[in-house]
């Protein structure tokens, strides 16, 4: 298979084991295990300290990337994969549009929520929010 747009081929995640990003404890018990995925089992616990669900061990930052650069994420449409294996976007480039408008909404309502002058702190430190409204 041949990858266009700088896409790479789906392979088996690397895992590491992580603590609570909330109170940042490593005790915890094991709640479910989601299985199904090419890359992996995605295992999930419940910190004991302060109740978070979180995955553990989580994948890492290359696998990450690798994952939501790979073609059966970006486009299961192009990719011709199952839709019941579907994890990501129907067609990402194709909906562009859509997400770009919708960002728009949220951001104007987020406005209209915060009112005028309380939002203009946000704005002066979200880079390209001029873009989006």
């Amino acid at each position: 298979m041949e990858f266009k747009n700088g896409l790479v081929p789906p392979k088996q995640c690397d895992f590491v084991p992580t603590q609570c990003c909330v109170c940042g404890k490593d005790e915890a018990e094991h709640l479910y295990s989601v299985n199904g995925f090419d890359e992996g089992p995605l295992n999930f616990v419940k910190c004991s300290h302060c109740g978070l669900i979180y995955q553990n061990p989580r994948p890492t930052a290359e696998s990450l990337a690798n994952f939501f650069s790979t073609l059966e994420f970006l486009s299961a449409k192009e990719s011709k994969i199952d839709f019941s294996r579907l994890v990501g976007y129907w067609d990402y480039f194709a909906d562009e549009p859509f997400r770009k408008e919708m960002a728009i909404a949220r951001l104007k309502i987020i406005d209209q929520l915060m009112g005028g002058e309380k939002i203009q702190h946000l704005k002066s430190r979200v880079r390209l929010w001029h873009f989006f409204i």
